[in-house]
């Protein structure tokens, strides 16, 4: 028998699910006609948000240099987060990022400021499709954990490319409808 080697990662197991399933992308056995990203806004009144915040607080406060926040939180809640939230630019002690197995949909472009940073680690969360590119500022940043599969696919399977909208010039632009925000 082989040992969970992500077990402390994901946190407890509840009543439902920790998080959503995504088909957006497909699977070998069906490929969609396009892939759209997850536009989805968070609940920032929600049980799992707060809990999300009063554990950034703490990682703060106590210098940790691992963090591991859906590890604390029920499966409930950590259904719940489909986005970080900004106050993570204040976790700049944070060499490890652990986000194992997540809801997320959205990484903010905050990420940039954990200066520390040198292992980051979605592994797992299929619901994200992207990275920011703020990331790329974590000067630290070594290593990381990714699932390549979920992001491009395979040799059995290519996802087209996301649908883009048209080009428009800058006056005509809707920027409100570009960020889904919180």
């Amino acid at each position: 028998m082989f040992p969970n080697r992500f077990a402390d990662a994901a946190g407890p197991s509840g009543g439902g699910p920790a998080r959503d399933h995504c088909r957006c992308v497909g699977d070998w056995e069906e490929v969609p006609p396009a892939v759209y990203f997850h536009g989805e806004r968070h609940d920032t009144e929600a049980a799992g948000w707060q809990h999300l915040l009063a554990l950034i607080d703490e990682a703060v406060a106590d210098g940790r240099t691992v963090f591991k926040p859906f590890v604390e939180l029920s499966s409930s809640e950590r259904q719940q987060i489909v986005t970080l939230p900004p106050t993570i630019a204040k976790l700049t002690a944070v060499k490890r990022l652990v986000l194992y197995g997540t809801n997320l949909v959205r990484i903010p472009p905050e990420i940039g400021a954990m200066t520390s940073l040198e292992f980051f680690d979605p592994y797992t969360s299929y619901r994200l499709h992207w990275y920011p590119y703020e990331l790329t500022r974590c000067a630290k940043l070594v290593d990381s954990r990714v699932s390549t599969r979920a992001l491009y696919g395979n040799f059995k399977f290519r996802p087209p490319f996301p649908t883009l909208r048209p080009v428009t010039k800058a006056g005509e632009a809707d920027f409100g409808a570009l960020d889904p925000a919180v």
